[in-house]
């Protein structure tokens, strides 16, 4: 990423840490000097294992600098960082803690240093993330650097980055969402601001020229008429209850997008105009076909898993090897309306068998979410001895008072087609979730097993 461009421009990230663009730059050029006195070279993956997020950035894009890859580690419990370790086998850590199986090097030990090296090509491995594990394990994708720029230009047209300043990045750069919305503030010479998630709830951390990315449970603690220049909403589909509400509370540019670690961008739209139950039309350069498990195509309206065609693909998993992949087949099912429109109806691993009769989680917890002051829902499959499977709605407790329990029971019944059947709605004081914020159903479906 070419930075010295914009060294005239004054703060590059704000947040615990600061930088301008010349002192970021100076930051990134004694970072790779200290990598190659580390002998690790173009090609090479180096870890990252650092609470401080400007760090972060500075030793993600110092990697860059020599054609290495980063490879952001998350919070992870040591039994799963060292696991992480053995199979991503980087040549060196930058760490603020101790690591075991790899070379560590404490960012806060490196002083100045320059070193001169080819900026990476497009088609090189740039950086390798992790799944964020809602539905078990983590897999460790690779990218290339072309894959992220040709979605930079995605973003370019979503909103009118002209009249923006700021970006707001209020989770960890673990997540692919929250690092891409920096590095494409970074690409574009905008000022990152890091902020904790506690903070949206501070007024005074919101501008008419800054862009909030965030991911649905975030939006709901963003306080009354706040002035931004837009929204950026991705990682799980915002309710259609929480959409109404945050576009009264705010005159901003709201854009929802789907897409997934693997994908990138696949679908988007405008939230003050979208279609209800939808996260927007197939994007410009992406194809999205809806095929049966055999990998025969699905009429409109018909339920399958999405088979995408983009440019913007991964480069395969660490574990299978590099793969420049044109076609993907996701882990989701969904439809297309007549309109073009997308829907998603759950996970391959999240359906419902119950009696032979198919359920999707999405279509219940749609039904849950219309339901006025119900923000978040979650419908999981349990064992039963006699159907296979039980559908179980779970709800917020502080959202779910008996009467609304009982009236979405008779809307259940009244609006799930013949065979299908929630036989229990329960709730909890909050959902489990993973490090990036979204809701663990993992974890969630291991409690209700427990």
């Amino acid at each position: 990423m070419r930075l010295r461009q914009y060294s005239g421009q004054t703060t590059a990230i704000k947040g615990v840490r600061e930088y301008t663009y010349e002192q970021l730059q100076q930051r990134i050029d004694a970072l790779a000097a200290a990598l190659v006195a580390h002998n690790v070279r173009h090609g090479d993956r180096v870890a990252l294992l650092l609470r401080d997020r400007a760090e972060l950035l500075a030793c993600f894009l110092a990697a860059n600098h020599i054609g290495a890859i980063a490879m952001p580690f998350y919070e992870w419990p040591m039994q799963r960082l060292t696991e992480m370790v053995r199979i991503t086998k980087p040549a060196l850590c930058f760490a603020d803690r101790p690591l075991a199986d790899v070379t560590c090097l404490h960012p806060g030990d490196v002083a100045e240093g320059r070193v001169h090296t080819a900026l990476p090509k497009d088609e090189d491995l740039f950086y390798i993330g992790f799944t964020s594990g809602t539905t078990g394990t983590p897999k460790g994708f690779m990218r290339t650097w072309n894959s992220w720029k040709q979605s930079f230009r995605l973003s370019d047209a979503m909103i009118d980055w002209a009249r923006v300043q700021t970006v707001l990045i209020p989770g960890p750069l673990e997540s692919s969402l929250f690092l891409y919305g920096a590095l494409h503030a970074l690409y574009r010479g905008k000022t990152v601001q890091l902020l904790s998630p506690e903070q949206l709830t501070n007024r005074s951390v919101y501008s008419a020229d800054a862009v909030l990315y965030a991911v649905p449970s975030m939006l709901a603690r963003l306080p009354e008429k706040i002035r931004l220049a837009a929204i950026i909403c991705g990682g799980d589909r915002c309710p259609d209850s929480l959409r109404k509400a945050l576009c009264s509370k705010t005159d901003a540019e709201f854009i929802e997008f789907y897409g997934s670690s693997e994908a990138s961008f696949i679908a988007a739209h405008s939230m003050r105009n979208g279609r209800d139950g939808s996260v927007g039309r197939v994007l410009p350069g992406v194809e999205c076909r809806i095929v049966d498990e055999a990998g025969n195509t699905l009429p409109n309206g018909e339920v399958g898993l999405l088979q995408i065609t983009s440019p913007l693909l991964f480069s395969g998993y660490v574990a299978e090897g590099r793969s420049d992949l044109r076609t993907f087949t996701t882990e989701d099912y969904g439809y297309l309306d007549d309109d073009g429109y997308l829907f998603l109806t759950g996970r391959k691993e999240d359906k419902i068998i119950c009696r032979g009769v198919k359920m999707y989680p999405r279509e219940i917890e749609a039904i849950a979410l219309a339901f006025p002051g119900i923000t978040e829902a979650a419908a999981i499959g349990v064992p039963h001895d006699r159907y296979g499977q039980e559908a179980v709605l779970v709800l917020l407790e502080a959202e779910c008072t008996p009467e609304i329990k009982s009236a979405l029971r008779k809307q259940l019944r009244m609006s799930l087609t013949h065979g299908q059947y929630v036989r229990r709605i329960i709730t909890v004081n909050d959902f489990p979730r993973t490090e990036n914020g979204k809701l663990s159903r993992t974890a969630l479906r291991e409690a209700l097993h427990a």
